[in-house]
């Protein structure tokens, strides 16, 4: 597909493309390292600036280096530039940042690229009522466990839960159609359909379990990840937690480690490693990564894989020069923060649950097994089962149909 479409085979992806993250990861580990400079990282950088058709300088520049306009005296013009070295944490927090935004705009591409070739026809789109329906999949594979979790599985399962919400609420609605259609008295099932709380929600997103009002986990991390009060500790945000969080049933904190907790959430409790969660959180610094992308390659093909984009990142970036600007009454109007991981993440998720909860939309659950890991005929795993039962929701849903009426007989066979 990316070849299809004018990619050079060793621009951004294409035939060589697979080195890009690695030589990337390279790149930015040696910047920052200290460990030979620049010199020792040329030739992870002449690499990437080749696949990204980028100029070796200016991406050294980029990876290497801050820029600061500081303002002059009273608040007014006249103020000069200050050029610093980035810390080895930071320039490992923008390699990221750029694998995370070329990953991303990739996707999208290639998104827009099969929905495009998947859209009806100009001749189809002109019949009365054509477009007036239509159909999406969302495909989830469920809670995601793995030896060490971080931020990043954090929000996944964040996800679940808030789809997990959305499912129950919806299953509710569907049971109290079903007794009044027929024709038990609402006393008897009103108590059965409230919805279902799943605890792991107010502790994420802030609010009352009931017992107590709590901030949030995701709170926490958002003014770490922008303020900085704590930088260089790894076990600040883990001890804010338990300051803050420790009245919450769906919070447990880990004894014997200083970074990790655990999160209750309805499959199960999840154990998660903190340490890398104000770094990963202040990811989404996209504007800049963006308007440096767009403005110094020399490839069409990646001007065109980040699209809008890039646009968008200008738009952004050139925003917040305007604010840095002074006014004409003194002093400056100061965007302090940008949007972290965790703001973006839940900005997409609540678009997706509101497209999900719209009126005229039906949804349609199909709860997909696998039999065991080895994909083997006639093997039936107990254990590798049970979990996707558990991690899917499977479970809570039998749970919820204990509530009401599970055994539904039909009457033709009940008068037989």
């Amino acid at each position: 597909v990316v070849k299809a479409h004018g990619c050079p085979s060793r621009t951004v992806v294409g035939g060589g493309g697979g080195d890009v993250g690695r030589r990337l990861l390279e790149a930015g580990a040696a910047v920052g390292a200290g460990e030979g400079g620049v010199e020792g990282a040329q030739a992870a950088l002449h690499a990437v600036a080749q696949l990204l058709a980028l100029p070796l300088q200016e991406l050294t520049a980029f990876l290497g280096q801050k820029t600061t306009d500081a303002p002059g005296r009273g608040g007014g013009g006249g103020g000069h530039r200050i050029v610093q070295p980035r810390t080895p944490r930071e320039a490992q927090t923008l390699r990221d940042s750029i694998a995370r935004a070329l990953y991303g705009a990739l996707f999208a591409w290639l998104v827009r690229r099969v929905a495009a070739a998947a859209a009806p026809r100009a001749e189809a789109a002109a019949v009365p009522g054509a477009g007036a329906s239509k159909i999406a999949m969302l495909d989830i594979y469920g809670f995601e466990v793995c030896q060490t979790n971080g931020l990043e599985q954090l929000l996944i399962n964040y996800c679940n839960e808030r789809l997990q919400a959305l499912f129950n609420a919806q299953l509710f609605a569907a049971e109290a159609r079903d007794y009044e259609a027929e024709g038990l008295p609402q006393a008897i099932f009103a108590t059965l359909c409230l919805t279902r709380d799943l605890p792991a929600l107010p502790l994420l997103e802030g609010g009352s379990d009931g017992r107590w009002r709590t901030p949030g986990v995701f709170a926490l991390v958002d003014d770490e990840a922008r303020c900085r009060f704590n930088a260089g500790s790894a076990t600040a945000l883990r001890s804010r937690m338990d300051a803050s969080l420790a009245g919450c049933a769906a919070y447990k904190a880990c004894k014997g480690d200083a970074c990790s907790f655990a999160v209750a959430h309805f499959a199960g409790d999840v154990i998660y490693d903190s340490k890398a969660f104000v770094e990963a959180n202040a990811n989404a610094a996209r504007a800049e990564i963006l308007a440096f992308l767009g403005t110094a390659t020399a490839s069409p093909f990646l001007r065109a894989v980040l699209g809008a984009g890039v646009e968008g990142g200008r738009q952004e970036a050139s925003a917040l020069q305007r604010q840095q600007e002074p006014r004409p009454g003194g002093g400056r109007c100061r965007q302090l923060f940008g949007r972290t991981v965790i703001q973006a993440f839940r900005a997409e998720l609540e678009t997706l649950i509101r497209t999900l909860e719209a009126d005229g939309t039906q949804c349609h659950y199909v709860r997909c097994l696998k039999p065991n890991p080895s994909l083997q005929p006639l093997v039936f795993d107990v254990e590798t089962m049970l979990r996707q039962c558990r991690y899917s929701g499977l479970l809570e849903t039998v749970h919820i149909r204990q509530y009401g009426f599970p055994h539904r007989q039909p009457t033709a066979a009940f008068v037989e």
